[in-house]
């Protein structure tokens, strides 16, 4: 059985923190408070792992984050480590999904509908503090065989690395000065992209 911080090993951390201003923008923040590693909200509801789930016949066609136990209710964390000994019942699997996935899907389309109301359109930013792919890097200050400046989350990724954490939890506290410079990515992004300022 996994203690506390394993379990926790696959939670995006400090979410709350670097989005926490949102709304003092204008915009609406929906945070999660139930961890991945009981519900993975990113998952559809539907995505459950036989593996993991009595009652449930694998599906039709191949899901690879299912059958690697990454499915809406995770079988695992990170690193492959199990989270379970056994098999969970189906109701215990719709009681996650009644009491947490779709009550915060509800409340997601809720928002997304206002906004469209409002303003016609609606931006949905689905943030989540794991590895990516999707770098992008002013093409001013690009130089081959460097590390680039980014538009991303480096100086989160900078400051745990610097930190000496070693990836387990409870993550090391993290400054102002870091919320802010990451924080400033995003908006240096949104202006290059939109040619707009973010509101104060």
């Amino acid at each position: 059985m996994l203690d506390e911080r394993a379990i926790r090993s696959s939670e995006d951390a400090f979410i709350d923190r670097l989005y926490g201003t949102a709304p003092s923008h204008g915009a609406p923040l929906l945070a999660a408070a139930a961890p991945r590693a009981f519900v993975d909200l990113n998952r559809g509801a539907e995505e459950l792992d036989p593996a993991l789930i009595r009652g449930i016949r694998k599906p039709g066609g191949h899901n690879p984050r299912v059958a690697s136990g990454l499915g809406v209710i995770p079988r695992v964390v990170s690193g492959g480590r199990e989270i379970y000994r056994g098999k969970l019942t189906l109701g215990e699997a719709q009681g996650r999904l009644n009491d947490v996935w779709y009550p915060y899907h509800a409340a997601l389309q809720q928002l997304l509908d206002q906004s469209r109301a409002l303003f016609g359109e609606a931006i949905l930013i689905d943030e989540a503090l794991t590895p990516d792919s999707s770098r992008f890097w002013p093409a001013d200050r690009y130089e081959p065989g460097r590390d680039q400046p980014s538009f991303d989350k480096q100086p989160l990724r900078d400051h745990l690395a610097a930190s000496g954490w070693n990836k387990q939890p409870p993550p090391p506290p993290l400054p102002d000065d870091v919320v802010a410079a990451t924080s400033e990515r995003y908006a240096e992004a949104y202006r290059v992209i939109t040619g707009d300022s973010l509101p104060d």
